[in-house]
């Protein structure tokens, strides 16, 4: 999306649509999931012991069903999300620009509940779409009102985290650990501190991939759905970002 965002050449009044699929929402929920395992059960630290052949039985880590995960962003992708989590035994609370409704889920929504939202949130996960107002959003203000060894994963977009704030609280201890797929600057260039911290694990953004098979798919409905004078399914809204 961003690059066609960023292309001048490209007409404002030309309709965009998004790539998401039943495919998309469900490797986001894989993903998501097993990122809230590996930080529940310290697996950054268990990898590190691994390369010191330090033998520690002393990560036991929380339980899932002591944990609440906390989704900035309740769209397609964050509902997904959550009914995962929640089949999964996590508690889940969700957070967005508008009020939203989601079973299972408590919901909150604009800035005046975001400091509610985050002091129940012991993993955040950061689903937010892309605009001027999310970028920068996860600062080291919002990280300190999580609450103590919480761990965050980012699968939103890269500029959306001060890395730098996120390097402080995991130095001091207030987080716990992170679990990051999406970057500033893509690829991550090798000299940056995130690929040796102990309590990071990196992916390569690529929580959400779908098979060619689907998104031809997709690209087939967009299109016959145009020929037919059908409404466009997914457009993207450049005004909200998303």
């Amino acid at each position: 999306m961003d690059h066609i965002l960023n292309d001048s050449t490209v007409p404002a009044n030309i309709p965009i649509t998004r790539m998401v699929t039943p495919e998309t929402e469900s490797r986001m929920a894989d993903y998501v999931t097993m990122a809230c395992y590996l930080l529940v059960r310290q697996i950054p630290l268990v990898m590190q012991a691994q390369k010191r052949q330090n033998w520690n039985n002393k990560l036991t880590g929380r339980l899932v069903n002591e944990t609440s995960v906390g989704i900035m962003g309740m769209g397609r992708l964050g509902t997904a999300v959550a009914k995962r989590l929640l089949a999964n035994g996590f508690t889940v609370r969700g957070w967005s620009r508008t009020e939203k409704n989601s079973h299972g889920v408590q919901c909150y929504a604009e800035n005046d509940q975001l400091a509610a939202f985050l002091r129940e949130s012991h993993i955040l996960v950061n689903l937010l779409p892309d605009t001027i107002a999310t970028r920068g959003i996860i600062n080291a203000e919002l990280l300190e009102q999580l609450p103590p060894n919480a761990g965050l994963i980012n699968v939103g977009r890269g500029h959306q985290l001060d890395h730098d704030a996120l390097l402080v609280g995991l130095n001091n201890g207030h987080l716990s650990g992170a679990v990051l797929d999406v970057f500033p600057v893509e690829p991550l260039p090798p000299e940056d501190p995130l690929w040796r911290h102990p309590r990071i694990i990196i992916t390569s953004h690529v929580a959400s991939l779908i098979s060619n098979t689907a998104k031809a798919k997709q690209a087939i409905e967009i299109i016959q759905a145009d020929r037919s004078g059908l409404p466009l399914p997914l457009v993207f809204n450049r005004e909200y970002g998303y």
